[in-house]
C-alpha cells in the first residue's frame, strides 16, 4: 500500500497547483524568489531565471594512480599508500535558464540553460627532495573552471497563496574546461611529475556528461 502513496501524493499535488488557469497564475505571479535562485515569467508560457550553489571546504582523499570516482578513497580506510593525497575543495556554480510551458493548463515545462562552475583545490604535494624516510611537502593550489549546457524537463508548481516548487531533470554536456595551478609549493620545489598526477586525477572528477536534476522552493509574487 505504501508504494502507492508517494505517486498518489504527487498526482494530487500536481492537480491542486496546476489547474486549468495555470498560465494565468504564472503570468499574475510572475516573480519567484526562492532557494537557491529566482525566476521571472514575462508571460504565462515563458520563464527565465538563475540558480546557484556553494560548497564550503570539504576534505577528500584521492589516489593519484586512479581516475574519476575510482580515485576517491573511502572514509576510514586503513591504507595510506604514497599515491594518496588529502584534497580540500571549495566550489560554486551559477546556472541561468529559460523555461517554455507548452500547455496553459499544466505546470510542465521544457527548459534550456548553462551551468558555470568553479572549484578551488588545496593539497600538499611531495617535493623533489622528499624520501620515504624523510617526506617533504609543499602546498599546491589548483583552480578549475567548467561550462555545461543542458536541456531539462520539469514542473514549476505555484499554489494559490504563492508557495512554489520547481523540479527538473535532464542531461548536461560539458562544452568548456580549463585549469590553473595558482600556487606551486609555497616556495618549495614540488615534484612536477607528482603534481601532474594529482591534478590529472582532480580533472577526471569533472564529468563530461551528466544526467541529473535540480530544484527550487520559494514564493511567487
Amino acid at each position: 500500500m505504501r508504494r502507492f502513496l508517494a505517486p498518489l501524493a504527487i498526482a494530487l499535488a500536481s492537480y491542486a497547483c496546476a489547474p486549468n488557469n495555470a498560465a494565468q497564475v504564472r503570468a499574475e505571479r510572475s516573480l519567484t524568489l526562492g532557494i537557491p535562485g529566482a525566476a521571472y515569467r514575462p508571460s504565462g508560457s515563458v520563464g527565465v531565471g538563475i540558480t546557484g550553489s556553494y560548497t564550503p571546504e570539504q576534505k577528500t582523499t584521492i589516489d593519484n594512480t586512479k581516475s574519476g570516482l575510482n580515485s576517491v578513497v573511502e572514509s576510514g580506510s586503513d591504507e595510506s599508500p604514497e599515491s594518496q593525497r588529502e584534497v580540500t575543495a571549495t566550489s560554486y556554480t551559477l546556472s541561468p535558464f529559460i523555461q517554455y510551458f507548452p500547455w496553459a493548463s499544466s505546470a510542465f515545462f521544457v527548459g534550456g540553460g548553462a551551468t558555470f562552475s568553479r572549484a578551488y583545490y588545496k593539497y600538499d604535494e611531495e617535493t623533489v627532495d622528499s624520501t620515504s624516510l624523510n617526506p617533504q611537502y609543499g602546498e599546491v593550489n589548483y583552480e578549475t573552471k567548467a561550462v555545461y549546457v543542458g536541456v531539462p524537463v520539469g514542473f514549476a508548481w505555484i499554489w494559490a497563496p504563492g508557495f512554489s516548487i520547481t523540479l527538473d531533470v535532464g542531461p548536461r554536456a560539458r562544452i568548456s574546461y580549463s585549469s590553473t595551478v595558482t600556487r606551486d609549493g609555497s616556495g618549495r620545489d614540488v615534484s612536477s611529475a607528482e603534481r601532474e598526477k594529482t591534478t590529472s586525477t582532480i580533472d577526471s572528477l569533472e564529468p563530461r556528461y551528466t544526467l541529473g536534476g535540480s530544484g527550487m522552493i520559494g514564493w511567487s509574487f
